[in-house]
């Protein structure tokens, strides 16, 4: 449902290695998984490669890629990233001395090759898309908008349907708060199950059924977004909403929001980098 009318490739892969979803020790399928896709990895012929991410894992499958060009960005702090540097083409290494937001480790991946982004960052809003948007809100008077994003892309990110529903029950007091989910198609079961477990709060269901730029629309006319650690929560701070950030697997140092508004509430779960 990304409507963004814009081909920025000619094919795109979308891979989730099994470590991303683990919260223990990877067992012999998953390294058979992995093992199995090395080939694959190896025989892409890949004209450019691009690894922003200094993760010591994500850095390996990267030069087995065996990329014409491999930019890859090296923590030297981190054995694997560090280890794994000497086998890309063009290692970006970080300064153990200074502090890296993802959007810096993005730009410094772009710049080997000659790709430099604008300093100027606008995202426009169609009006006609977030009237349409408002009308879906179902909002009384003057009602504060809460947003709850219940996707989150992976297991170990996600905020479970119980904890939902127990934050919209412990506010549902309010009567000057609206609920709105939001999510994609494959969230759709999980926010009719939240909404079950609170009948009477007067909850808007609008999970997988929204472009991305209905979405933008959506973040932009709310009060707070309540969200794990994934693109809704970056496209909020693009809108300047406020924002309450769940995370778990996800590196807070990397991937904060970029905004002036926004609390973090954290569980370390081992694999958060």
């Amino acid at each position: 449902q990304m409507d963004i009318g814009v081909k920025v490739c000619d094919n795109l892969l979308v891979w989730d290695p099994p470590w991303h979803c683990k919260r223990s020790l990877l067992g012999m399928g998953d390294v058979l998984a992995f093992v199995r896709r090395v080939p694959e990895l190896l025989a892409g012929g890949y004209d450019l490669v691009l690894q922003p991410v200094p993760i010591g894992t994500g850095v390996m499958v990267a030069a087995l890629t065996c990329g014409n060009v491999t930019v890859a960005v090296i923590d030297p702090t981190l054995p694997l990233s560090r280890i794994m540097g000497g086998y890309v083409s063009h290692p970006v290494r970080l300064s153990p001395k200074k502090n890296y937001h993802m959007r810096d480790l993005l730009e410094m991946t772009i710049c080997p090759v000659g790709v430099y982004s604008s300093a100027e960052k606008t995202l426009v809003l169609s009006d006609r898309i977030t009237a349409a948007v408002m009308d879906m809100l179902h909002t009384e008077g003057s009602q504060k908008i809460v947003i709850l994003n219940i996707g989150a892309g992976s297991r170990l990110r996600e905020w479970g349907k119980i904890k939902f529903a127990g934050l919209i029950g412990r506010l549902s007091g309010n009567p000057a708060l609206k609920f709105v989910l939001i999510g994609g198609a494959d969230d759709r079961e999980k926010a009719t199950r939240i909404i079950d477990l609170q009948p009477h709060c007067g909850v808007v269901n609008l999970a997988g059924q929204l472009s991305l730029n209905m979405v933008a629309s959506a973040l932009s006319l709310a009060d707070v977004v309540v969200t794990a650690d994934t693109g809704i929560m970056h496209l909020a701070a693009a809108v300047d909403t406020r924002i309450v950030a769940i995370f778990g697997a996800g590196n807070v140092h990397y991937c904060h929001p970029i905004s002036d508004d926004f609390t973090i509430i954290q569980h370390e779960l081992g694999c958060s980098g």
